[in-house]
């Protein structure tokens, strides 16, 4: 029930952004806007304020707004949608979108103004805070997969006889688990704030392109930058963010 809510929540953020920036710009070019609704219909309650209703509705997935003349009727009226050129209209249009992408740039920055937690490079780590060794990547029918082990699991230790590491680097982990390859070792892992002991063996060759576990590790902390750094990085990672949806696509 909780990740419902949640995800309802998160949602209702995102259409009412997307919605908002349908509703400004048609607003500024002159364009009557009948209706401001959040969720589907049949409708839950309204207000009307000037020209414009703003309506709750009862279904929670979605939003919308309703334009003076957007199925092209009243042409003639120069408050109608149908009435504007084509730029104009265009930029209504495209508007939702771009409010979208300014409401990520806006979180993300503030993100990276309170603290988030990223890869390390160099320069980073000095000012990061809860470093840990995280996998990202866990391949198919691997050692790691069979053992139970996810992505972002943290590794808090590795044990094998007396031989135990608290992994600081991704090269501590690497170096045990090429020494006791072949050998049954127990990796305790961090996740949601338990501790799980694992118990895997390291394939002493494996597959093109994997290590002996079958998993990708970073050196993560969390970050927090100016806040004139922050702003620019929130604009940075959600240019980087919607490249990647874009290449995944």
């Amino acid at each position: 029930m909780l990740t419902a809510i949640i995800f309802i929540i998160v949602l209702g953020v995102l259409v009412l952004a997307h919605e908002f920036g349908h509703f400004y710009v048609a607003k500024k070019a002159g364009m009557k806007v009948e209706e401001f609704g959040f969720g589907f219909p049949p409708r839950l309650f309204g207000v009307k304020k000037g020209e414009t209703v703003y309506s709750v509705n009862w279904i929670p997935f979605g939003g919308f707004v309703k334009l003076f003349g957007e199925q092209g009727e009243d042409a003639d009226n120069p408050r109608s949608f149908a009435s504007k050129p084509a730029g104009q209209r265009a930029k209504v249009i495209v508007a939702g979108v771009l409010f979208n992408l300014l409401l990520a740039a806006a979180l993300l920055g503030f993100g990276n103004a309170m603290g988030l937690r990223i890869g390390l490079t160099g320069e980073e780590i000095a000012g990061a805070g809860d470093i840990k060794i995280q996998i990202i990547q866990v391949s198919a029918d691997s050692p790691a997969e069979t053992a139970g082990i996810n992505p972002l699991d943290e590794i808090v230790r590795l044990e094998k006889g007396g031989d135990t590491v608290f992994p600081s680097e991704v090269e501590e982990v690497q170096n045990f688990v090429n020494k006791h390859a072949g050998e049954d070792i127990i990796m305790v892992v961090g996740r949601n704030g338990d501790e799980l002991s694992l118990s895997l063996i390291p394939r002493p060759v494996p597959p093109p392109g994997q290590g002996a576990l079958g998993i990708s590790l970073v050196k993560t902390g969390v970050v927090s930058f100016p806040w004139y750094e922050a702003i620019w990085r929130g604009i940075r990672d959600t240019a980087f963010m919607t490249a990647n949806i874009a290449i995944a696509l």
